[in-house]
């Protein structure tokens, strides 16, 4: 008899945050994480946007949360929206920059 395959629950907002913040290791880490997670899935928050918020965090506060993320990601959005840079030329540099550090 073999074994039942395991179901892989893909949950692409809580992967973005664990890029960014790495992965959590205690309740109330966890239970920050979901609060967050749950905040940018009613938002509609790709990957993308994660990122360019986290991002925006970085270069305005020295340290941030999962939800003080989520309070500046359409601060985020419109700063990136009215460089006048398009979203992917945006996410090169900051991929670019990343790499670099």
């Amino acid at each position: 008899m073999t074994e039942p395959e395991r179901v892989t629950r893909v949950d692409v907002v809580w992967d973005a945050l664990e890029a960014e913040f790495g992965p959590v290791r205690t309740k109330s880490e966890r239970g920050r994480r979901n609060l967050a997670v749950k905040e940018l899935r009613e938002a509609g928050a790709t990957t993308e946007e994660i990122k360019v918020a986290a991002d925006y965090c970085r270069r305005n506060f020295t340290y941030f949360t999962e939800k003080a993320l989520c309070s500046w990601l359409s601060k985020a959005l419109e700063e990136q929206k009215q460089s006048g840079a398009s979203r992917d030329a945006f996410l090169r540099l900051v991929k670019r920059d990343r790499a670099g550090s």
